[in-house]
């Protein structure tokens, strides 16, 4: 027995031995920058509002606004200093109009801020918890955190007319912040 048991832990010293360390395994110059680059709370706000872009554009493919999931993401336009959220929407079967635009956004809207408390500063609530990080430390925050990111964030859903866009169509495109009344939306046609 104790003869097997040394083979045994012979064998194991050996093959331990014969396969390198993940720290002697030289990294990259990027995988290495990538690791020591901090994540700040706007890259995590930015991705939770991306997964969640993801999540509406596939309920309101559910709910039947769309033959498909629509495309639909978030990101910072550093020009205007906005994060936008988006999805855009192929009908497959007429062309849009401005009512059903205020319609998927309205919808869309109320599916994203629905899990945050309800009242007047609903939307301040939804994007304060994308945005901050859960437990405590965010003692230091700005006061006004809420209202600067409600005003930071636009949503824009864009309804496309069906077949490929070389063969034209109308499109349209509403937008605004995420408490915006349906009624003061800024909307553009294309045909």
């Amino acid at each position: 027995m104790r003869v097997v048991r040394r083979l045994l832990a012979a064998v194991a010293v050996a093959f331990v031995g014969a396969v390198p360390a993940a720290a002697d395994t030289p990294k990259t110059p990027a995988i290495f920058w990538l690791m020591d680059e901090p994540v700040t709370l706007f890259d995590l706000g930015l991705f939770r509002l991306r997964r969640d872009m993801e999540a509406v554009s596939r309920w309101l493919s559910e709910q039947g606004y769309a033959s498909e999931t629509p495309l639909n993401g978030a990101y910072y336009e550093w020009r205007e200093r906005k994060i936008i959220a988006y999805v855009s929407i192929r009908d497959s079967t007429s062309d849009p109009g401005e009512r059903q635009c205020r319609e998927v956004f309205g919808r869309a809207v109320r599916w994203l801020i629905g899990g945050a408390p309800q009242g007047p500063r609903q939307a301040m609530f939804c994007l304060e918890n994308l945005f901050l990080h859960q437990g405590p430390g965010n003692v230091g925050r700005p006061q006004n955190l809420g209202q600067e990111l409600v005003e930071a964030v636009r949503m824009e859903v864009t309804l496309l007319a069906p077949g490929p866009v070389s063969l034209g169509g109308t499109s349209v495109r509403c937008s605004g912040q995420l408490d915006t009344d349906m009624s003061e939306l800024t909307l553009s046609v294309t045909e």
